[in-house]
């Protein structure tokens, strides 16, 4: 494994790794000694939380990767799922949502380690983890959405004949309805939790 990016957020370390040869990217997440979490196996935790793929790893290293504290317990996600591409440039962005693939990005795959150490930190104020996991599914659809949304306009700007152009717009148009409505549930959802 070869590190990639590297940053600490909210009192725990989100990492970024290529697996080399294999292709693709990983995302670990320390948790600190006084984590709830810290020692867990992975497989005791995934169902308490959404992250690409489901969580695949946990110990208190990361394979290949010495940082300079090992007082972490490292969770692991990888990117080497049916569909996943995972790319060093942002250059395939706007294909990603259109065809029935996803392309990580080492930003996409940050984004990821974030939005579970969202999660993570959660456990350490006794939130109900369940409620936590709809919202955080709320806002990978809002992302997702987003991206869609995105992709079509690019494609009606990109667009060969009027007709063409019209149709992107069209989805480019709903998939914008249905993002409002996603804020909207989102804001609801952040009153309950």
């Amino acid at each position: 494994m070869s590190l990639l990016q590297y940053t600490e957020y909210k009192d725990m370390i989100c990492v970024v790794a290529d697996s080399d040869f294999l292709g693709y990217f990983c995302g670990y997440i320390g948790v600190p000694h006084d984590h709830p979490l810290y020692g867990k196996d992975y497989q005791d935790v995934d169902q308490d939380v959404i992250v690409h793929g489901g969580l695949t790893y946990s110990e208190n290293e990361m394979p290949g990767i010495n940082l300079t504290s090992n007082d972490y317990w490292y969770f692991g996600f990888d990117c080497a799922h049916s569909g996943d591409i995972c790319s060093m440039s942002d250059d395939f962005d706007n294909i990603s949502c259109i065809s029935k693939i996803h392309v990580w990005t080492i930003q996409k795959v940050m984004r990821e380690c974030k939005y579970l150490a969202d999660q993570f930190a959660e456990f350490r104020k006794d939130k109900v983890p369940s409620t936590l996991a709809i919202r955080n599914m709320a806002n990978d659809i809002e992302c997702q959405l987003t991206d869609m949304a995105e992709a079509a306009d690019y494609k009606g700007k990109n667009a060969g004949n009027e007709q063409e152009k019209c149709m992107w717009y069209k989805l480019g148009f709903v998939l914008d309805q249905v993002l409002d409505m996603c804020f909207v549930a989102n804001t609801l959802l952040d009153r309950l939790i």
